[in-house]
Formats: C-alpha cells, sequence, structure tokens
C-alpha cells in the first residue's frame, strides 16, 4: 500500500496539473493575507459574538475553507480519476492487489492532501495577517487554543467532502462525471434549501444536514451549543463512514475496465 502511494506521490508531481492547483493556492492565500483589512474593522456587534475583534481574524477567515474543498476536486482527479480514465486500475489491481488495498492507498493519500492543503491555506494566512496587522500579541497558549477546536472540526469536516468525492470516482469512474456530481454536492443543496426556505421557513431546518453550511456553522465552535456541535460532528462523521463503506462495498461489486 505504502509503495502504491510513493508511486502515486511521483506520478502526481511529474504533471503540470499539481504546480498550476498549488500554485493558485498560493494565490489565494496572498489574497487572503491582504484582503483581510475590512475584517479588522468588523465590530464584534456587527457579528453577534462575544470574542474581541482580534480574535475574529482567525474565525472569519475559516468561514471561507469552502474554497478547500473545492480545490480537493482537482487533487481527486490526480490521485484517483485518471486510473479509471486511462485504464491502468484494471493492471494494478490484475498484478494481485487487493480492491479494498487500492481504494485505502488512494483514500490516505487523497485525506494527506487534504490534510496539507487546508493546514497551508489556514496556518500561512493567519500567520501573515498577524504579521501584516501586527497582531503578535494575541500569539500565546490561550489562542492556539481558541483556534484548535475550529480547525480541528473543519478538518474532519472536510476530511467527510473528501471521503464523499471518493465515493464519486470509485462508483461512477468517470472524471466528468465525478466533476459535475461533487461541485453539485458542494452548492446546490444550499441553494436548493434557500430557495425552499422562502416558500415555507421549515424547510430551513435542512441546512442543519448540509456540509457546507456546517463547515461555517463550526467556524465559531466556541460560541455555538454543545448540542449542535455533536449533531455537526455526527452529520460529518455519518457522511464519512457512509462514503468509505459504500465505496468498499460498490467498488467490490462493480466491473473495472
Amino acid at each position: 500500500m505504502i509503495n502504491m502511494m510513493k508511486a502515486d506521490i511521483q506520478r502526481i508531481f511529474r504533471t503540470k496539473g499539481i504546480y498550476i492547483t498549488l500554485g493558485i493556492l498560493l494565490l489565494i492565500v496572498i489574497s487572503t493575507i491582504y484582503g483581510e483589512v475590512e475584517i479588522m474593522s468588523t465590530g464584534v456587534e456587527e457579528r453577534l459574538i462575544t470574542f474581541s475583534s482580534e480574535l475574529q481574524v482567525p474565525l472569519h477567515m475559516m468561514e471561507n475553507t469552502i474554497i478547500i474543498s473545492i480545490f480537493m476536486l482537482p487533487i481527486i482527479t490526480f490521485i484517483a480519476s485518471i486510473d479509471f480514465s486511462v485504464g491502468t486500475v484494471k493492471n494494478i489491481l490484475a498484478s494481485g492487489v487487493s480492491r479494498f488495498s487500492y481504494y485505502t492507498s488512494k483514500l490516505i493519500l487523497a485525506y494527506l492532501f487534504a490534510i496539507f492543503i487546508y493546514s497551508f491555506y489556514i496556518i500561512i494566512s493567519l500567520a501573515g495577517i498577524i504579521l501584516k496587522e501586527n497582531l503578535t500579541h494575541i500569539v500565546n497558549l490561550e489562542f492556539y487554543i481558541f483556534i484548535a477546536k475550529p480547525f480541528l472540526s473543519q478538518l474532519f469536516l472536510i476530511l467527510a467532502t473528501t471521503s464523499v468525492g471518493m465515493l464519486l470516482v470509485f462508483t461512477t469512474k468517470k472524471s466528468a462525471i465525478v466533476n459535475g456530481a461533487y461541485l453539485a454536492f458542494l452548492l446546490v443543496p444550499s441553494i436548493l434549501f434557500t430557495m425552499l426556505s422562502q416558500i415555507n421557513e421549515k424547510f430551513y431546518d435542512l441546512f442543519q444536514y448540509e456540509l457546507v453550511m456546517n463547515l461555517r456553522t463550526i467556524t465559531y465552535f466556541p460560541e455555538i451549543p454543545k448540542e449542535d456541535i455533536i449533531r455537526i460532528l455526527l452529520i460529518g462523521s455519518g457522511y464519512l463512514v457512509i462514503s468509505i463503506v459504500g465505496t468498499l462495498f460498490l467498488f467490490r461489486k462493480s466491473e473495472v475496465k
């Protein structure tokens, strides 16, 4: 399994696509650092939270981490979709690699990329903003504890969305379908639920089960009720477990061409 992951990493970093993707990510990080001045003037009363405006910086920045889930689309394509597109997966399985090992190696690699991309975005952006705005005085043990909970919670939900992306790859085996279905999974529910809530306010409760909204909600971890935190993490766990179990079951039963 480790050898497969090493081979995939070498293959991925021999392509231009990964460097283009990481380059765009770097540009987003830079734009985040130099586009956060308005956050500093956002009052606590306006946000209706009890934190100081300085501590709002990382929280506000984390609200936009949906872009990390979107960034995982090309990464998922590089890791797994290409194998199905060019047919190399059939040769790998024919060489004696089990479907379980093949899927697990791809999933772990996708998780590692997700952890790296999310951590890079948050840590570098936050460090840049703190230095630019001369906020080094807020960096202490309390600050690290303050951001650790929303950081780890969001990372868990991003891993859940990555699992859904891998489910789409291993069930459809077509890059075009994966691209459309993954983006629809991330973007369509919030649009649909917003439209439905205009008809009846009860439909607004559907947002509780939508990963993108939960990604934003969990940002304010210290402020939201514990029961909501538990609900969000359970929903994330549900997406993750169902995606993994569903992928293993369907991939084992499916025909690989």
